[in-house]
Parts: structure tokens; C-alpha cells; sequence
């Protein structure tokens, strides 16, 4: 009974052993996989981080080549304004000279008409001169005009204030005359009428010459 009891129970050890041994087995195994598993993923990562580390390299890099481009962009259109620039400088350029190149055709034209020019400058300068000259003769001629006509104004006035003095002395005269004859009939009357009672006869009684009237 005993003997029957240790054979099984040694039996079941053994069956027990032998499931530890084969799940033993599968835990190292499954152990095996998963380091294998992670040596392969660490694998995986390093060979990912190399190449992110290749990425950011070939980016720094490309960016630096872009900056570089950029920089040859930046550099190729200054260049490419430097030379429009210079094209418009040279173009201006070109225009001045032609311009100059014109002006130069036309210097023996300007100077004809420099020449023509003072010419008549010259002689608007002697005409004015002339009329210059002109105008002061007829300005003092006009003075001595005035002068006279000044003088025979006055010779004028003073022979209107003498006429006009003599038609007061004429007045006067006759005045003086009008009552000299007046005087002179009252004073025949008086001889008439003092002469006629005196006289005798039929005589003639001499007539007395009357005086002319003067105006």
C-alpha cells in the first residue's frame, strides 16, 4: 500500500516534473523569443535612430543648401537688378549722348543765330539809342515849347490887362468928352441967349460950329 502510494506519488512528481520542465521549457523559449524580439526591435530602433540621425543630418543639410540657394537667388537677382540698373544707366547714357551728339550737330546753327541775334540786338540797341536821342530833342523841344507858349500867355495876359486898361482909359475919355460937350452946349446956349436981346437989326447972327461927338 505504502509502496503503491510512493509510486504514485512519485509517479505524479515525475508527470508534475515533467510539466515544469516543458513549461520551463516554453517560458525559456518564449524568454529566447522576447530577447530575441527586443534585441530586434533595439535593432529596429538604433537602425531608426541612425536614420533619423541620417534624416536630420540630410535635412541640416539640404537646409543649409537651401539657404545656400537662397542665398544664390538673392545674390542672382541683385545681380540680375544690378545689371537692369546698368542697362537703364546705359540706356540714359546713350540717350544723353545723343542728345549731346545733337547739340554739337547744332552748335554752328546756335551759333549763326547768336551771331544774328546780336545783331539785332545791336541794332534795336542803336535804333533805341536813336529814338532815345530822338524823344530828349523832342522833349526839350516840347519844354521851349511851353516856355514860349508860357511866354506868349503871359505876353498875352499882359495885353489883355493893358487893353483892358486903355478900354478904361477910353471910357473914361469918353466920359470926359459927353461932359465936355454937354458943357460946351449949356455954355452956347448961355451965349445965344445972352447975345440975341443985344443985337440990333436984321443981322446975321453968326452960327456957332457945333464939335464933333467922339466915341
Amino acid at each position: 500500500m505504502q509502496r503503491s502510494l510512493l509510486e504514485f506519488v512519485a509517479a505524479e512528481v515525475d508527470r508534475s516534473r515533467s510539466e515544469l520542465r516543458a513549461e520551463l521549457d516554453i517560458a525559456n523559449q518564449a524568454n529566447a523569443d522576447l530577447i530575441l524580439e527586443s534585441e530586434r526591435r533595439s535593432l529596429i530602433v538604433e537602425n531608426l535612430t541612425a536614420s533619423l540621425e541620417a534624416v536630420h543630418g540630410e535635412r541640416a543639410e539640404l537646409a543649409g543648401r537651401l539657404a545656400q540657394m537662397e542665398k544664390e537667388e538673392k545674390e542672382r537677382d541683385a545681380a540680375r537688378e544690378e545689371a537692369a540698373a546698368e542697362r537703364v544707366a546705359a540706356e540714359l547714357a546713350r540717350m544723353d549722348l545723343a542728345k549731346l551728339l545733337l547739340r554739337l550737330e547744332a552748335m554752328p546753327r546756335l551759333e549763326k543765330d547768336l551771331d544774328d541775334a546780336r545783331s539785332e540786338l545791336e541794332s534795336e540797341r542803336s535804333v533805341r539809342v536813336s529814338a532815345e536821342q530822338s524823344a530828349a530833342v523832342a522833349l526839350a523841344k516840347l519844354e521851349a515849347s511851353l516856355e514860349a507858349r508860357q511866354a506868349i500867355e503871359r505876353t498875352l495876359e499882359q495885353s489883355r490887362r493893358r487893353g483892358q486898361e486903355r478900354d478904361a482909359d477910353l471910357a473914361s475919355v469918353r466920359v470926359e468928352l459927353k461932359e465936355s460937350h454937354a458943357a460946351a452946349d449949356t455954355l452956347r446956349t448961355e451965349l445965344l441967349a445972352v447975345v440975341k436981346p443985344r443985337a440990333r437989326g436984321p443981322r446975321n447972327t453968326p452960327k456957332v460950329r457945333k464939335k464933333g461927338t467922339t466915341s
